[in-house]
């Protein structure tokens, strides 16, 4: 039935997957989680979270990566709803939100128009992300794949990205001079990481880890044996997709703050990429065994 409603690309759709995010997410600021969160802090961590969804629909839509359906933001959703600790920690929503205008900046160069312009954008936003996430750095592994498909080994085209980073450092530097009085503040030179994972031991998390774990990678190897299908221009957006799900996964696994907020790194492409081996499935019975597992899971958490 779900599976059904979302086969489709409809407006609709993603009004429903928005008030379906709205929803899970106000139920557990004020259930599900210990923290007093203030109203005007939901309300600026949902918007960030719903113009990130947003922004998936745009990056689909715009640049054709699946087919005429609403699969990526119905996925999006129901993985937002497995991890609502996404909405426990502000600096990350908001590092995501750079780090999602980055890929799509990056997504889009297979358009060839604008290069230099999309590879600075991209730089500076994800310049913007790290400082709210240091970690978030790794993510500039996505402009070194897309400097080896479309720089053409033009030093200009090199050089653009370190441009944008410059532009950050310029404007924190002159931030810190204007209040701190310093160059650079330690913490700007830190990278702290955790390894503390009791989080993911209780039943609840580990089960949703594992399942999420099976089908993201399980799809991700669908995506690659699925390349050579593509047409040449198109695929190094596919391949971009492939490396942020895994540079997300390792973003969230070194972010110093554990307790599920650093899922929010990897849930987009991979809603994306599990999207898209949904919808290369050719038995209906599979597709909507797939969806009806990612719909009770957090379900069955409950009862964990």
């Amino acid at each position: 039935m779900i599976a059904s409603i979302f086969s489709k690309s409809k407006p609709i759709n993603i009004v429903i997957i928005s008030v379906f995010i709205a929803v899970v997410f106000t139920l557990f600021a004020f259930v599900g989680t210990d923290q007093n969160i203030g109203l005007f802090t939901i309300a600026a961590r949902l918007f960030a979270l719903l113009f990130t969804l947003f922004l998936l629909d745009f990056i689909i839509s715009k640049n054709n990566l699946t087919k005429k359906n609403s699969y990526a933001i119905m996925f999006f959703g129901l993985l937002l709803a497995l991890f609502p600790e996404v909405l426990l920690d502000s600096d990350y929503l908001w590092s995501n939100v750079f780090v999602v205008l980055a890929i799509r900046r990056l997504i889009s160069l297979h358009s060839r128009s604008h290069l230099n312009r999309k590879l600075f954008d991209a730089a500076f936003w994800l310049s913007l992300a790290t400082l709210l996430n240091p970690w978030a750095v790794l993510f500039f592994g996505l402009i070194v794949v897309a400097l080896l498909y479309y720089s053409g080994n033009d030093l200009k085209t090199i050089i653009i990205p370190v441009v944008g980073v410059l532009c950050v450092m310029v404007l924190k530097v002159s931030y810190n001079i204007l209040v701190y009085d310093v160059f650079f503040l330690e913490s700007d030179l830190d990278y702290p990481n955790s390894w503390e994972i009791q989080n993911d031991m209780n039943p609840k998390n580990l089960l949703r880890d594992i399942v999420v774990t099976v089908f993201l990678f399980w799809s991700l190897i669908k995506v690659l044996l699925s390349l050579k299908e593509k047409k040449t221009e198109i695929k190094p957006a596919y391949i971009l997709l492939f490396w942020a799900c895994l540079l997300g996964l390792v973003v969230a696994f070194m972010s110093v703050k554990k307790g599920g907020a650093e899922a929010i790194y990897f849930l987009l492409p991979a809603a994306c990429v599990i999207a898209l081996n949904v919808e290369s499935i050719n038995k209906s019975w599979v597709v909507h065994s797939t969806v009806t597992v990612f719909v009770l899971l957090p379900i069955v958490g409950l009862f964990l």
